[in-house]
């Protein structure tokens, strides 16, 4: 493998080898059970489900937040609680992702104990906050998403990572402080934590 990249392994992501990157957002009508199954299964010309596909799924926000603040740039508590909601609106996203998982389940006859994949991202506070608000700020971030989660009896998904928005790190006074306490606070959760950095191509 590359320097300073691991190779899928069966502790990594909980040993997931197909993760597939699933974008919601204020400007986008999120995953349905339809538009989902396609991503969960292998599906032949007569709508049977043959195989399983991806293994595992990122939901990541797109298109900006509701307050008009683009991904990157902070957000408002409002944001936060609009994506936490979104993720969790029925009939779509987490709660689609569930009801499939368990059709593929069910189609193919896979045990019990078998459970697709969830990561879920991790969004930059906004750049006037002290290092230490912004470390706490991300942190709510977690536990109010872990507080709807816990809401749910899963039986077909699993949360085994978070996902950092960001695709650089900038060399400022806080930055590389701030994602190494977030690595830090999700590896204490027995979770993963990674990041899909663009090198300015």
């Amino acid at each position: 493998s590359a320097i300073g990249y691991k190779e899928p392994n069966e502790q990594l992501l909980n040993g997931a080898k197909d993760l597939c990157l699933l974008y919601h957002g204020p400007k986008l009508k999120g995953f349905d059970e339809e538009k989902l199954l396609p991503y969960l299964a292998y599906v032949d010309t007569e709508d049977d489900i043959k195989d399983t596909m991806f293994d595992s799924f990122l939901f990541l926000n797109s298109g900006g937040f509701p307050s008009g603040n683009a991904n990157s740039a902070g957000y408002e508590e409002s944001d936060i609680e609009w994506v936490i909601n979104d993720l969790f609106t029925e009939g779509k996203n987490i709660l689609a992702l569930e009801e499939t998982a368990g059709k593929v389940k069910d189609a193919l006859k896979l045990d019990d104990d078998f459970k697709y994949g969830l990561t879920v991202a991790l969004y930059m506070p906004k750049k006037e906050l002290t290092l230490e608000d912004k470390i706490k700020a991300v942190e709510d971030q977690m536990k109010r998403f872990e507080e709807k989660y816990n809401e749910y009896d899963f039986k077909n998904i699993e949360l085994i990572a978070y996902y950092w928005f960001d695709e650089g790190v900038y060399h400022n006074e806080f930055e590389p402080t701030l994602i190494k306490k977030v690595s830090e606070m999700v590896h204490a959760k027995g979770l993963d934590f990674f990041w899909i950095p663009w090198f300015a191509a």
